[in-house]
């Protein structure tokens, strides 16, 4: 699917929840002074700033207003009553499992992706992860390098984002499937 496709349908699936939300929300006869009030998860911001809200906006006519932050950040402010959003987009299913059944019954998962490892080509890492992207040296000395002096990667933080978690996760299965150290 290409990127606008895609951009296209999560945008529409994504006006088709916060119109239902806001429709819900007020009694105000005029839609013009509606506005859909959505918390994402930080690395949607792109997506919801530069296509939803304003495709969102545009559609329906109700106005966007969009606060970005990890997705767990964001649950502990919903449960303590500091921000009420329409709609709440997190990444994982787990920060809206806190939300169940005091401020939602039900949730949407419509995508999900993979973990990936980005990097610079001009590292001195560089030609080992390429090989390991082409298969010619095994994932599993991937998570050897990770762990290596000198290596440094950029992670999100597992207390307040599921992709931090997700990161966690991925190593703790590499340490059980492919049987390396439990120091990792």
């Amino acid at each position: 699917m290409s990127n606008s496709r895609i951009r296209m349908v999560a945008a529409t699936g994504m006006s088709a929840l916060a119109l239902g939300a806001c429709g819900a929300s007020t009694g105000t006869s005029s839609v013009s002074h509606q506005t859909a009030n959505v918390a994402y998860a930080g690395s949607l911001q792109l997506l919801n700033e530069g296509t939803i809200g304003p495709a969102f906006a545009k559609t329906s006519g109700y106005g966007y207003l969009g606060r970005g932050a990890g997705s767990f950040g964001l649950v502990k402010e919903i449960v303590a009553g500091e921000i009420t959003p329409n709609v709440f987009e997190s990444i994982g299913a787990a920060p809206i499992a806190e939300l169940e059944p005091s401020k939602t019954s039900w949730y949407v998962s419509f995508a999900a992706s993979p973990i990936v490892v980005a990097y610079n080509p001009h590292t001195s890492y560089a030609p080992t992860l390429a090989k390991i992207s082409q298969g010619t040296l095994p994932i599993s000395r991937l998570f050897s390098l990770l762990d290596g002096k000198g290596f440094l990667l950029g992670r999100t933080n597992p207390n307040t984002d599921p992709q931090g978690q997700a990161f966690y996760e991925m190593v703790e299965l590499a340490v059980r499937r492919m049987h390396l150290p439990s120091s990792l």
